[in-house]
């Protein structure tokens, strides 16, 4: 039997109604419903019940009126042949179905279902047998055809082939009256040109002789003047080198000098600076016994101070961990909704034949963050993208299309709305 009645809103819900359709005379129906139970509970006296009743027939003709009309689409859609609408009719009229009598128009609706996806399955495979057998035939006489045409090429062919014959024949005896001419015409001209390039040659060899001979010339040269710059630089650097050990000598015994006097400076800074050191650490042990002193002071202030601040410390510390508890709860709770709300595509009396998601949330869950908001994506099988959206101030009561929430889903999916997967991305609290 129906549901009868619709979610009142909370008074903390935020954001626009969601729209839900639904039966008009269902819902007035029971909120005449509920407003007779509240006036018989405020009376505290019984009322007969005849009311109830007609309002239960009611809804029984109603569920009836509902199969009649899904099960004269299932014979419909079986007729035409469109299967997926005769089993979407079919999976429609069992919500309905109350008695004996139904679940028999139902099992009869399959069989009759059944039987002509088999009578279509015959036909088929008739058809297909028939153009076995024709594609058979034609192709029997497409090889007779061609065996035809094959014989008649073979017979055009010993024509050609004699005809090609003599037009070779006719054409090698040319071919070599002209071979033998050019032949003649070739030797001559290659007696020529070799006369020619013995010629060149010997001019070249002579003329390479006498580029050897200069050459060997000039890399004598290079080698004697090489030579003589080498020996030069002999010598020059030798000088060089004596004068540099005389200068590196100086130099040791000026730096044994300077170091001599800078350790003598040293000595008397050394004196006079531990002079100075006795009578700095006079002066730091009566500042130090006077800093102890000031300490001792310090360290008692501080101590209270440290006391007053650790007593704070605890304080503050129990405050954010009232606080950390209270964001765990409310993260565990985020949780517990994200793993356990559960979305699904409906298509409402009402609505126009548009699609709306409904669904069902943990309700303690639900009940520690108040007002959430759920991220959806709509799927299509074979689409990977979706249809994304954001149910704002979700309920989550119901998944029905008259006592819980009914998100109106856009643009509408391609596919039918048995076919609709509706995932959860994420789900909030309001306002976050």
């Amino acid at each position: 039997m129906r549901g009868a009645v619709q979610a009142r809103r909370p008074a903390w819900a935020v954001g626009p109604p969601v729209f839900r359709p639904g039966f008009v005379l269902a819902s007035a129906l029971g909120l005449s419903l509920l407003a007779s139970l509240g006036t018989a509970l405020a009376a505290e006296t019984p009322r007969p019940a005849s009311r109830l009743l007609e309002m239960v027939e009611k809804l029984d003709q109603l569920d009836k009126q509902d199969f009649a009309s899904a099960m004269a689409e299932a014979e419909r859609c079986t007729r035409q042949r469109n299967y997926a609408c005769a089993e979407a009719a079919i999976a429609r009229a069992t919500n309905f179905a109350n008695d004996a009598s139904d679940a028999n128009a139902l099992e009869n609706s399959r069989l009759a279902l059944a039987r002509e996806q088999e009578r279509q399955r015959a036909e088929e495979r008739e058809r297909e047998r028939q153009e076995e057998l024709a594609r058979e035939r034609a192709e029997e006489e497409e090889a007779q055809r061609r065996r035809e045409m094959r014989a008649e090429q073979r017979r055009e062919s010993e024509r050609r082939a004699q005809q090609q014959r003599a037009d070779r024949q006719r054409e090698r005896d040319a071919r070599e009256r002209r071979y033998a001419q050019q032949k003649a015409e070739q030797s001559a001209r290659w007696a020529a040109e070799r006369a020619a390039i013995d010629a060149r040659f010997k001019a070249q060899a002579a003329q390479l002789a006498a580029q050897s001979a200069e050459r060997a010339a000039r890399i004598q040269a290079d080698r004697d003047r090489a030579e003589r710059e080498r020996q030069q630089w002999l010598a020059n650097n030798r000088a060089q080198l004596d004068r540099s050990q005389a200068q590196d000598q100086q130099r040791r015994q000026q730096e044994q000098a300077r170091r001599d006097a800078e350790e003598q400076q040293r000595e008397r800074e050394r004196q006079e600076r531990e002079r100075r050191e006795q009578q700095e650490r006079e002066a730091r042990e009566r500042q130090e016994r006077e800093q102890a002193r000031l300490a001792e002071l310090e360290r008692q202030r501080q101590a209270a101070q440290a006391e007053r601040e650790r007593q704070q410390r605890e304080r503050e510390a129990a405050a954010q961990a009232q606080r950390e508890q209270a964001e765990r709860d409310r993260s565990l709770a985020l949780g517990s909704l994200r793993s356990g709300t559960r979305l699904a595509a409906r298509q409402c009396t009402g609505g126009e034949g548009r699609y709306f998601i409904v669904g069902r949330v943990p309700s303690d869950a639900k009940n520690k963050i108040g007002c959430i908001d759920v991220d959806y994506s709509a799927h299509c099988p074979g689409d990977l993208s979706g249809i994304r959206g954001t149910a704002r101030n979700f309920v989550g009561a119901a998944t029905d299309c008259y006592m819980g929430d009914t998100v109106p889903l856009s643009p509408t999916p391609s596919c039918k709305v048995e076919q609709v997967r509706v995932e959860v991305r994420d789900v909030r609290q309001c306002g976050r």
